[in-house]
């Protein structure tokens, strides 16, 4: 399919939220721009969500599209890459709401000049009930535009600008949108998405409230539970606490969505390093002292679970914990490089992993033979 001039792909990604998804769903379906295509993912609902957005497609503009499982929240945005074919690409959240014109201002404004690649709206705060919230009942929001000629300054402006995902939830030019990595399970790889864009072209802002944005009481365990989905958090012995281990450092975690995606970019070497250092530098600025309780608490827990680091019973489930311990230190310590404790944990966790697999390696052979 070839899409016309000024087509918009509508790309909604949805678990279980059979008590908003209608009224987004609506405010799509009311937009003011008409040439739209409207895709739903949902990510194995087990609610009524499904029905609820079935209810829409007798508009031939929305198509339905469902995993078989939960696959987690950035993959699921991921599958829009594979299925927009719009001119435009607009990622939705289930639980917002659209002004009618939200696509038709923002299109204007990435129609009116090729360097643009990425359009945002300035947002408004509503609460569970839909109710717009006063400015004093949450953060101000920030704004920024940022110009690709200058891509260390650009990337910069998104690191220290990002406050809200309304840039994450603007309108993407398809061409610039097919180039960018896809997001990775990491928190805060919808920021390194944007990151990535404004390396390549310009980021506008349109200063009008077309976007209400949906302010959940939700805590930050159950918003990164929702990102890397239920069968991503390893179902582990009661007795270890890496039960909760993929929450355990997401603001070190967000650093290295960065330096992942900086390490992969369309840039030449010397802004590679240029940007991995601003990426380091900016975060430990804004977040340096929860990466630090972060890494506390990754040596804590460490301490707790070392009996289980080389154990040769159930040897492949406990040396893949401890590989796994061993990756989130290593990156801890590309962060925090000062950090007392981190070198040494890595330093201990090579070599009782080294020590494990010898000993695997001998009782395999030993079985062989």
């Amino acid at each position: 399919m070839v899409a016309s001039t000024g087509t918009v792909s509508l790309c909604l990604a949805v678990f279980n939220e059979e008590r908003h998804v209608g009224e987004m769903l609506e405010s799509i379906r009311r937009q003011t721009h008409r040439a739209v295509e409207v895709h739903i993912f949902d990510n194995a609902s087990t609610d009524r969500t499904s029905a609820i957005c079935r209810d829409f497609l007798a508009d031939r503009r929305f198509s339905y599209h469902r995993n078989a499982v939960n696959i987690g929240q950035l993959r699921n945005y991921n599958r829009i890459h594979a299925v927009a074919t719009g001119d435009f690409v607009v990622p939705l959240a289930a639980n917002d709401v659209l002004e009618p014109t939200y696509v038709e201002r923002l299109l204007d404004r990435i129609r009116a000049d090729p360097a643009v690649g990425l359009v945002a709206a300035r947002i408004v705060a509503i609460d569970e009930e839909s109710r717009t919230l006063r400015q004093d009942e949450w953060e101000p929001q920030r704004s920024f535009e940022t110009r690709h000629a200058n891509p260390v300054a650009a990337a910069a402006t998104v690191m220290r600008g990002w406050h809200y995902a309304n840039y994450f939830f603007g309108m993407y030019r398809r061409t610039v949108f097919e180039r960018l990595q896809p997001q990775r399970p990491l928190y805060g790889s919808d920021v390194a998405f944007v990151c990535e864009l404004a390396l390549y072209a310009d980021i506008r802002f349109v200063d009008e409230p077309l976007l209400r944005l949906r302010r959940h009481r939700r805590n930050q365990v159950d918003h990164l539970a929702r990102v890397f989905s239920e069968e991503a958090v390893q179902e582990l012995d009661e007795r270890s606490l890496f039960r909760r281990f993929d929450r355990l450092t997401p603001y070190i975690d967000f650093t290295w969505a960065y330096l992942e995606m900086i390490s992969l970019a369309r840039v030449s070497e010397e802004q590679r390093q240029t940007l991995a250092r601003v990426a380091i530098r900016t975060q430990r600025e804004l977040y340096g002292s929860r990466m630090r309780q972060e890494a506390d608490a990754l040596i804590s827990i460490a301490g707790i679970n070392r009996p289980l680091w080389g154990e040769v019973e159930g040897r492949a489930g406990r040396m893949m914990l401890g590989r796994r311990l061993l990756d989130r230190a290593s990156r801890a310590l590309v962060v925090l490089q000062e950090h007392a404790g981190l070198a040494d944990l890595c330093d201990r966790l090579v070599v009782a992993l080294g020590a494990a697999a010898r000993s695997g390696a001998r009782v395999s052979s030993q079985a062989a033979g």
